[in-house]
């Protein structure tokens, strides 16, 4: 198989090939909230011309507001890139529970696929295919 792109075999955060390249070693899905956390993890609460992008007027809030706006953001553009990798992980590919289920299906392990989506789960009780 080909490399994904000139430097990268796979998209660094969720290790797919199935989407194009979007840039710095991410795909199209990936590169934008990691592209954010980027940014915001550059912000210095104690200097308000270092934020660039934030959500309001940084010069109206003191720093433990901005600071605290700052971690939630991040915590959130993280919790966006771990789902992507965990969605890209199990998507068509059969998942391991134990050492004797086997897990496969279109369900993605999110609350949308819980709440809202119609997916498929199929659970296998079988200890040969899961050993493999």
């Amino acid at each position: 198989m080909g490399k994904w792109s000139r430097k990268y075999d796979a998209c660094i955060n969720c290790g797919t090939q199935r989407r194009s390249h979007r840039g710095k070693g991410y795909c199209t899905k990936c590169h934008r909230p990691a592209t954010r956390l980027t940014i915001v993890n550059a912000w210095d609460c104690s200097r308000p011309e270092t934020l660039v992008g934030y959500p309001s007027n940084p010069h109206l809030c003191s720093e433990a507001d901005r600071q605290r706006v700052r971690n939630g953001l991040a915590a959130q553009l993280q919790q966006r890139l771990n789902d992507l990798k965990l969605w890209e992980s199990s998507l068509g590919k059969p998942t391991k529970a134990d050492r004797e289920t086997v897990i496969t299906g279109s369900f993605n392990f999110t609350k949308a696929a819980e709440e809202k989506n119609a997916e498929n789960l199929l659970m296998m009780k079988n200890k040969e295919l899961a050993g493999l």
